[in-house]
């Protein structure tokens, strides 16, 4: 569900056309849900707090790049 907010959030506020930015929105979730449910049953085997681990340094990672490249929030 995070991950279909922060495509909204960021097609929304990007400088794309607005009826482009709707489409990759609708696609941006349509992606997420796919994956959602098919990594359904072969992450429910993983321990939650490797997931937890996992999900921690994915966006210390993120956060990371995004701060040293320059780039503003």
């Amino acid at each position: 569900m995070e991950a279909i907010f922060i495509a909204l959030t960021l097609g929304l506020s990007s400088n794309v056309d607005p009826v482009n930015a709707h489409a990759i929105n609708i696609m941006a979730v349509l992606v997420v849900l796919a994956a959602g449910l098919i990594l359904r049953n072969p992450l429910a085997t993983v321990p939650e707090y490797t997931m937890r681990f996992i999900a921690s340094v994915t966006w210390a990672g993120h956060y990371l790049v995004r701060s040293s490249s320059g780039l503003e929030w």
